[in-house]
């Protein structure tokens, strides 16, 4: 298993992946344990944020040990994420540099669609709720129409922030993807293309051949001269 040929942090010296996958490790057991204790406590803030430090440590720790198992080079020259490794072989997916640029083009035009989308209506949803809250007193009066304008503001608020999630989850896949991060879908191509003979090369090769099918069949004359 290789680094990325281009040499990006994210991909080249799988080596740092493994050992910052055991770092992540070590912090979930000791996120967890020092949850658990401060919770003994009754110290419950400071044990919500270790939980949130344990937490949060999974993923990255999901993530640190697939980009530990590096990339490979398959014998067409084209780069290969390595999926798992099986009896010392490396198990891919096997795709083209071609392919992950068109995948690159459509999951960020999506990505980028729905951002905007999202986010525009979450300041809409927003406005509203907003309007409703600055309006409670007014509202809260007992009428049928204060409780439909409490209701319709506090859903508001609901998807809103169901809304607003959804944003800043799309937020950090842009942030990712300008870093240059590998190990997501439509992630940036960064290596270069795989060599591929040009129309000279092909021609001298096509010449070579033709001059040695040339020399084999002359010798064939030669050794046998009752077939001319």
């Amino acid at each position: 298993m290789t680094g990325d040929p281009a040499g990006s942090f994210w991909t080249s010296n799988p080596a740092k992946w493994r050992w910052a996958c055991w770092l992540f490790r070590c912090l979930i057991v000791a996120g967890a344990f020092a949850a658990w204790e401060l919770a003994a406590q009754s110290r419950y803030v400071p044990a919500a944020v270790w939980a949130f430090v344990a937490l949060a440590a999974i993923p990255l720790q999901w993530s640190a040990k697939r980009h530990a198992l590096g990339w490979v080079i398959d014998e067409t020259g084209e780069r290969q994420k390595v999926e798992a490794i099986r009896g010392g072989k490396a198990l891919y997916t096997p795709t083209s540099r071609q392919m992950r640029e068109i995948e690159e083009v459509s999951v960020s035009v999506w990505r980028r669609t729905h951002l905007a989308r999202f986010g525009a209506l979450a300041l809409v949803l927003a406005g509203i709720a907003y309007a409703a809250y600055d309006n409670l007193e007014a509202l809260n009066r007992g009428s049928l129409l204060g409780a439909i304008g409490i209701g319709f503001g506090g859903l508001a608020a609901f998807f809103g922030a169901v809304i607003l999630l959804l944003v800043l989850i799309l937020v950090a896949e842009e942030l990712l993807y300008q870093c240059g991060f590998q190990d997501m879908k439509g992630a940036k191509v960064l290596d270069a293309p795989p060599h591929r003979p040009g129309l000279r090369e092909v021609a001298a090769q096509k010449a070579h051949g033709d001059a040695r099918l040339a020399g084999e069949h002359e010798a064939q004359n030669i050794l046998n001269p009752r077939r001319r």
